[in-house]
């Protein structure tokens, strides 16, 4: 390999390597070591040369490339990386010659970390299988291996686990994040009992002042992503703790209501930033996503939980201000701590992320489409409206339970998120075992009597119901979001899941205005809850409209394996199946090994024995004409029928719709000389 990448490092094994290593001919014992990083992994043993290795890797696109390569490097797991930006694929596809875009990397690294760094290559690359190839260096260029082995670690320093810090790190500040951006985005609901006393202003135009923050957490999540993407999630996510620090410290030094709107809008602002950004960087940064999301989950739970709690213990303790302020200045450490931590290198951005779920069908596409975007834009609702309403509701009709003060509100409405987060655990659960469709349509129809209770009830039951809405709601999350991924195409799911946020958050005005109308004009959230009971019925009725579900719809977390590579028929004649295959479908005959036949398609083949066969190797009971075979045509299916009856095979069956690996077909069926049954078949829409 002697290409060049933005005109630095030679790959040629003869070349000196980059400006930290030594030159050409240099013994190794000269070559100054990199500053803080002991020789490791010398490259001598007796007369031995290291064995080192060109790992070549496709990525999508430069930005991935860099990311992989410097993931590598700091992980002490390559020498160094070079990145070829674009790169121009030219491959067979629907039928015809295509070309794509891609860019290359190579990196120079020992024999022995190879597993190691296909590994982390692997769970950072945004392909599900992608292309690494270990390429070999030539033995004879002595102090470039050496250069190599200096610059690379041990495996033992590795493993092939690999814990990194910068995952823990990620996770940490990932979820401290998540906590605080639903602890931020709640705690005024409780601050507000407080000022309607201090300023002696009415309920309903304190709570409004919260309309154009809340506004901002869903309209300013689209850009926040779009500036996460292309200048940096670290970045934005430090710009998120110590904006929505500051914003909140700036809303406990305020004195009248405009400045207070002010505050408030900043801390939405800031606060938007979050999901589209610190959720994809943990996504980016994990080994294990689900693992990971999971407990980033759990703490977005306990931030909604104790909004309430917090902000009545510091109003009780010091005064409103207080719960602004405390709560800022922990927001705004964390923001140094993680500004720290990328100035050291402590964490990285991570690499681009592909969730890899089969697409659907155009008409299933947009049927999900309109039925999610009726569904997310009433839980949005459902989800802002109890929020915004239940310290209220609360403070009116538990006088007798939580007396006067703002801690036995903040403690009840902790109490119930608390029991409602922990239920989020529960739908992931049911989520990978039940129907999804079922889980989703059963949260909005139990929630349909659930919120007519909170209309009508008082006291306990009130406690009682509450938590079970808001267990509702929490626990059809995790079904939600696997439907979104399972009925949108690929290329379109960051999209899908920006809008998803922009519903979520996007509501908070419409509920927050209905909260402090039904109040004002009541006195009372009756109707509010009436009304809310209503929209979960309309859900329910449009989540019926889902497509049915699938058993063949769930696929594995991770696979093992890369790909089918050949497999085996038992024939009576191969010479004739040879000029069946090679007539009727066009695959190539080869010859292999002493005396092997083979027919080959593409990546794959099919290997002949004879029978009875004479390999030692093979299945447990071989017979001709047992098989059944499925190809996916690359020409068009129609085209495929007109070949093969101009040849007078007789079709078995088809054109017929059939489901296959990923997702609705079309097939024809018709049998080879032994009997075997031949599909060939060809999807509905091409999978990504």
């Amino acid at each position: 390999a002697g290409q060049r990448s933005g005109g630095r490092d030679s790959l040629a094994p003869d070349k000196a390597p980059p400006e930290r290593a030594p030159p050409e001919r240099a013994p190794p014992e000269k070559a100054a070591p990199r500053k803080g990083a002991p020789r490791q992994g010398t490259a001598r043993q007796g007369d031995q040369r290291m064995d080192c290795k060109l790992l070549y890797v496709t990525a999508e696109d430069a930005a991935e490339a860099k990311a992989l390569g410097r993931a590598l490097v700091e992980a002490r797991l390559a020498a160094c990386a070079n990145v070829i930006e674009k790169m121009t694929p030219i491959f067979w596809w629907e039928g015809a010659v295509q070309e794509g875009s891609e860019a290359i990397l190579l990196a120079k690294t020992r024999a022995d970390l190879v597993p190691a760094a296909t590994q982390l290559l692997v769970e950072r690359h945004s392909y599900d299988l992608p292309c690494v190839v270990a390429l070999p260096i030539g033995p004879g260029h002595a102090p470039f291996l050496d250069w190599i082995g200096a610059e690379t670690a041990t495996p033992e320093a590795h493993g092939l686990a690999m814990a990194a810090p910068s995952a823990r790190l990620t996770l940490t500040f990932s979820c401290l994040g998540h906590l605080y951006v639903h602890l931020f985005t709640a705690f005024y609901f409780v601050i507000v009992l407080s000022l309607e006393e201090v300023w002696s202003l009415p309920y309903h135009e304190l709570v409004e002042l919260w309309t154009l923050g809340a506004l901002l957490v869903g309209l300013a999540a689209l850009p926040a992503g779009w500036l996460g993407d292309r200048w940096s999630a670290r970045g934005m996510m430090v710009l998120y703790f110590l904006g929505m620090g500051g914003a909140a410290i700036a809303c406990g030094l305020v004195d009248q209501p405009t400045a207070l709107l002010l505050g408030l809008a900043a801390i939405g602002l800031f606060a938007s930033i979050y999901h589209p950004v610190g959720i994809a960087w943990l996504v980016k940064s994990s080994a294990r996503r689900g693992k990971a999301l999971g407990i980033n989950g759990v703490f977005g739970a306990v931030g909604v939980a104790v909004a309430g709690l917090v902000a009545g213990t510091l109003i009780d303790l010091f005064s409103w201000r207080a719960a602004f302020i405390v709560p800022g200045v922990i927001s705004v450490a964390t923001g140094l701590a993680l500004w720290v931590a990328v100035a050291r290198g402590l964490v990285s951005e991570g690499a681009r992320d592909s969730a890899g779920h089969r697409p659907s069908g155009r008409g299933e596409v947009l049927r999900v489409f309109l039925v999610f975007l009726l569904t997310m834009t009433v839980m949005g609702l459902l989800f802002q409206a109890t929020q915004a309403a239940l310290p209220k509701v609360f403070d009116l009709r538990l006088r007798d339970l939580v007396g006067e003060g703002a801690f036995g509100v903040g403690a009840v409405v902790a109490a119930v998120y608390t029991v409602g987060g922990a239920m989020q655990v529960l739908g992931g659960y049911m989520a990978d075992r039940l129907p999804l469709k079922s889980l989703y349509v059963g949260a909005f129809l139990f929630q349909v009597p659930i919120l007519a209770g909170i209309a009508l009830l008082g006291g306990v039951p009130l406690i009682l119901v509450a938590a079970i809405s808001v267990l509702l709601s929490t626990a059809a999350l995790p079904a939600e979001n696997m439907l979104l991924a399972r009925y949108t195409p690929e290329r379109h799911r960051s999209l899908a899941y920006g809008a998803k946020f922009v519903l979520a958050f996007g509501t908070a005005p419409a509920a927050i205005w209905a909260v402090s109308q039904v109040q004002a004009l009541t006195g009372e959230f009756t109707w509010l809850f009436a009304l809310a009971a209503g929209l979960a019925a309309i859900a329910t009725l449009a989540a019926l409209q889902l497509p049915s579900e699938r058993k063949t719809e769930k696929l594995p977390v991770m696979s093992l394996v890369d790909r089918l590579d050949h497999l085996v028929l038992t024939v009576e004649d191969i010479e004739r199946s040879c000029a069946f295959y090679e007539r009727a479908l066009g695959l190539q005959r080869e010859e292999f090994g002493a005396g092997r036949t083979a027919l080959r398609f593409g990546r794959q083949k099919i290997n002949l024995h004879p029978n009875p066969s004479p390999i030692d190797t093979k299945a447990g009971r071989p017979t001709p004409g047992s098989a059944d075979i499925c190809f996916i045509a690359a020409a068009p299916l129609a085209e495929v029928q007109r070949h093969l009856e101009s040849l007078g095979i007789p079709l078995v069956a088809g054109p017929v719709p059939r489901t296959g690996a990923c997702g609705p077909l079309t097939s024809l069926y018709l049998r080879d000389p032994d009997g075997n049954l031949v599909e060939v078949a060809a999807y509905e829409e091409t999978p990504d």
